[in-house]
């Protein structure tokens, strides 16, 4: 998307209320929506800012989100990433080389960690720690040798599925709804797996663009991966993940939307700017007397009215808010809102001859 092309994302409320978000904008470009997936309008304003924004650019909006909410499967396009040639590559000419391969190995070890609970096996009983060769390859080559010092049949060739399984991640592409990771749902542990491996494939693409690209992640993440009853294994995990792609937001010309319906884990990812619709998670549950204090009563009295698209938009660094009944999100279109300002003052006019008459 070239820079002409950029627009920022306009959130308008009822009467004057809005606010102005420049997603592309490195101080600006991390935002959290908080909502129920089927209580709140938060699906419809996802779909409308992807949208508007594949309509500016195809290539903008990267999406990774539920099979399950999917309407239908009629995808453009298909392609496969290919992790385990990824790994396959040493690291080569990238700015701040040591950071990456760090960044590199936490994601094998994330990927041990989650199919270890999958498995219901502790972690180095599954798989010994191991050695790689840094000036021929990645991180996980070393575990894929390990394999073949297991002595138990059964979970080598488990193993062996799992690491294959890495050479065929799906991204499909929607015609004005842009490319999509689709994650599987099964157990929290298979639904934690599925997920990892869109996140880590997203960024192991990053890595590897030829030219520049204004992009715009936005990632949905499961329910059950973090309300009340996950475990911390898994909430850790989570955490780790979502972390690792908004620090992508410092790094490459990337804006982030972090949809949940749980208030964990947006606090501790440290985004600025909040968006909140009616949600429905124990973890920190708005109609409890000592939660209220941290909406605003106006809000509040929306929620328990059934409103579905009562949204309160805080921006933290500034303290501008936005609460309303009528959450409108758009690309910003200054000569739209010049023609409209036109046409009022038109109006004026008219009802000023009409008096003058």
């Amino acid at each position: 998307m070239t820079t002409q092309s950029l627009q920022p994302i306009l959130i308008t409320g009822s009467g004057d209320h809005q606010i102005l978000w420049n997603w592309f904008d490195l101080y600006e470009s991390r935002l959290a929506i908080i909502g129920d997936n089927r209580e709140s309008n938060k699906q419809q304003h996802l779909k409308r800012i992807a949208e508007d924004l594949t309509e500016k650019d195809p290539r903008t909006v990267f999406w990774i989100k539920s099979e399950e909410g999917l309407v239908n499967d009629n995808y453009d396009s298909l392609d496969y990433y290919n992790l385990m040639e990824f790994e396959q590559v040493p690291t080569e000419n990238v700015r701040g080389k040591e950071e990456f391969d760090r960044k590199r190995m936490d994601f094998v070890q994330l990927f041990l960690e989650t199919i270890s609970l999958v498995k219901g096996e502790s972690r180095l009983s599954l798989i010994p720690l191991t050695s790689y060769r840094e000036n021929v390859e990645g991180p996980l080559m070393g575990y894929v040798r390990a394999l073949e010092k297991i002595d138990d049949e059964e979970k080598k060739e488990w193993l062996s599925n799992q690491f294959d399984s890495l050479r065929r991640i799906e991204w499909k592409y929607f015609q004005g709804e842009g490319y999509q990771y689709l994650y599987q749902n099964g157990t929290v542990e298979e639904t934690l797996l599925s997920f990892l491996k869109g996140i880590w494939s997203y960024w192991a693409l990053t890595s590897n663009l030829a030219e520049p690209q204004q992009m715009l992640m936005i990632i949905e993440v499961p329910k059950q991966l973090t309300d009340m009853t996950a475990s911390k294994e898994v909430k850790t995990i989570i955490q780790k993940l979502l972390a690792s792609i908004i620090a992508l937001t410092e790094e490459i010309t990337l804006a982030t939307i972090v949809s949940t319906e749980t208030f964990f884990p947006i606090p501790e990812l440290n985004m600025r700017h909040h968006l909140y619709f009616k949600y429905n998670s124990s973890d920190f549950d708005w109609r409890e007397e000592e939660k209220r204090s941290y909406f605003p009563d106006e809000l509040i009295k929306m929620w328990e009215a059934g409103s579905n698209n009562a949204a309160f938009l805080v921006d933290l660094a500034t303290g501008n808010a936005l609460i309303t009944d009528h959450m409108n999100i758009e690309l910003y279109n200054p000569d739209k809102e010049a023609l409209e300002q036109e046409g009022e003052e038109q109006e004026e006019e008219k009802k000023e001859n009409i008096d003058t008459l």
